[in-house]
């Protein structure tokens, strides 16, 4: 069974001004603006992404591991492009076209902040601080609906746009993006696929003489409708 993820590209959307805006949503605005700033900024640039991908069946406790994946992963013009370790180009094909069954996903290294940050269709909840990683963050829970929604789950042969929730961390006092998680909502049952959740953690790296924000690893996971769950660790 071959699962897989994206969510295109979407325009910026620029914040709403506001003559006495609550503290929540001066919090929101430094947080989108620093992210818009980083995503306008990022370079053309490439890295290898290894991809630990573990099984767990019912009525197991315990993830199996099922194989690792080592992939190069290229940031083109805002598009997210594959290849194999030492191949001359990068594929413009579906990912689930380069790997021969198990769960992969798409999406970790820019297009989902891309979507949430760059987007009018996410709809923000305030859920106030926490520590994170030694550091105080802020929370910002958020969902999209599947009429404003790009987010693909495809499956068994079948493909279907779905709605999806999640949460943002940034750090309290420089805004940045700390931690991103998007969840599927309202999955078809012809795909298979009860629930499908990805979390990705940031941290500032170095592209030539520059710092950027970029993601440093993700865990997707995706449980079937018999329970059984498919995880894929990835590390940049």
């Amino acid at each position: 069974m071959k699962w897989a993820w994206a969510i295109p590209w979407v325009a910026v959307a620029a914040c709403a001004a506001q003559s006495d805006p609550a503290p929540e949503l001066l919090k929101l605005a430094h947080i989108k603006l620093a992210m818009v700033t980083t995503l306008e900024r990022q370079p053309n640039y490439t890295c290898v992404q290894e991809v630990e991908r573990s099984r767990r069946r019912l009525p197991r406790k315990r993830f199996e591991l099922h194989d690792t994946l080592r992939l190069e992963v290229a940031l083109v013009d805002g598009k997210e492009m594959f290849a194999w370790p030492g191949a001359r180009k990068f594929e413009q094909t579906d990912l689930t076209q380069m790997i021969a069954g198990g769960a992969i996903g798409t999406g970790d290294f820019a297009l989902h902040a891309r979507a949430v940050f760059q987007s009018r269709a996410p709809v923000f909840d305030y859920r106030g601080g926490e520590e994170m990683r030694g550091r105080r963050v802020d929370r910002f829970d958020f969902r999209v609906t599947q009429l404003n929604s790009g987010y693909h789950i495809r499956s068994g042969g079948h493909d279907a746009v779905v709605g999806y929730h999640g949460s943002l961390w940034a750090d309290a006092v420089s805004h940045q993006l700390v931690r991103l998680e998007v969840n599927a909502d309202d999955i078809p049952a012809e795909l298979g696929i009860r629930e499908a959740r990805d979390v990705m953690d940031y941290d500032r790296m170095r592209i030539g003489e520059s710092d950027f924000l970029l993601p440093s690893g993700s865990e997707l996971t995706m449980t079937d409708l018999a329970g059984n769950e498919s995880r894929n660790r990835t590390q940049f």
